[in-house]
C-alpha cells in the first residue's frame, strides 16, 4: 500500500515524463507546419509551436474506448491543446502523424516510450507488493555520494528501485571497485619499488664494503711485493758483496 507522499510522487513523475516526450516529439525539427486534419483550424492557430500534446491515454489490447476527431474508435489517443485558445483536438496515431506532417512511426516512438513510463510504473507497484526494494546495491556502495537525485528520492520515500536504477548502482560499484583495485595495486606497486630501492642500497653498500676490503688486500699484497723486491735486491747486494771479497 503506497502512502499518499509516495502515489503524489509517482503520478508527479509520470507526468514530468510524459510531458518530456510531447515536448520532444512537437521540438523535433522535422515537424515545421501543420495538416488540418478533421477539424477546420483558424489562420491563428496554424502556428506548430502553439500547439502541444496535453494528453495520452492508452485503452488496453483490443479496447477502443477513445475517439478521433474523425469519429474513428481507437485504443491510442492523443489530445493536442493550442496553447492560446485552448482548443483541443483528440486524433489516434495515424491522423496526429497527419496533422503533424510527420511519418506514422514517429508516433509508434513516442508510444514505446510512454510504454516505458508506464512499465516502470507497473514495476515500482509490483516490487512495493512484494517488498522488493533493492537497497542493498545501494548499501555496498563504498563511495555513496555519486548517486543521482533520482535514487535519492527513492531512498528517502522508501520506494523500492526501478532496474534502470539497479543498473545504475551497479555501474557504480564496478567503477569504485576498479578504483579501489587499482589504488590497491598501486600501493603494491610503491611497496615493491620500496623493497627493491632497499634491496638496490644494501647491494650497493655491499659492494662499497667489498671495494674497501679489496682496496685493502691490494694495499696489502703491494706491500708483500715491495718488501719482497727490497729483500731480494739486499739478498743479491749481499751475494755480490761476498764474491767480490773472495
Amino acid at each position: 500500500m503506497l502512502t499518499e507522499e509516495q502515489s503524489d510522487f509517482l503520478v508527479y513523475e509520470m507526468k514530468r515524463g510524459r510531458r518530456t516526450i510531447f515536448e520532444n516529439l512537437m521540438r523535433d525539427e522535422k515537424i515545421t507546419a501543420l495538416k488540418s486534419v478533421d477539424i477546420k483550424l483558424q489562420e491563428d492557430e496554424m502556428n506548430v509551436v502553439d500547439w502541444l500534446i496535453s494528453d495520452y491515454y492508452d485503452f488496453g489490447p483490443g479496447i477502443l474506448g477513445g475517439r478521433c476527431a474523425c469519429g474513428r474508435r481507437l485504443r491510442y489517443m492523443f489530445t493536442i491543446e493550442h496553447q492560446t485558445t485552448h482548443k483541443k483536438i483528440q486524433y489516434g496515431k495515424d491522423h496526429l502523424s497527419a496533422f503533424l506532417n510527420i511519418e506514422v512511426n514517429e508516433i509508434d516512438g513516442v508510444i514505446n516510450e510512454l510504454d516505458k513510463i508506464d512499465n516502470e510504473l507497473d514495476e515500482l507497484l509490483w516490487k512495493t507488493e512484494n517488498n522488493e526494494y533493492y537497497y542493498e546495491y545501494y548499501e555496498r556502495l563504498p563511495d555513496k555520494t555519486v548517486i543521482s537525485e533520482s535514487i535519492k528520492k527513492h531512498i528517502e520515500l522508501n520506494l523500492p528501485f526501478l532496474d534502470p536504477q539497479i543498473n545504475r548502482l551497479n555501474k557504480y560499484f564496478e567503477k569504485q571497485m576498479e578504483a579501489l583495485e587499482e589504488e590497491q595495486r598501486k600501493i603494491q606497486r610503491e611497496v615493491e619499488l620500496k623493497k627493491s630501492q632497499e634491496t638496490r642500497r644494501q647491494i650497493e653498500e655491499l659492494l662499497k664494503e667489498k671495494k674497501k676490503i679489496d682496496d685493502v688486500l691490494g694495499a696489502e699484497r703491494k706491500a708483500q711485493r715491495e718488501a719482497e723486491f727490497k729483500r731480494q735486491q739486499q739478498e743479491n747486494e749481499r751475494i755480490e758483496k761476498l764474491s767480490q771479497e773472495q
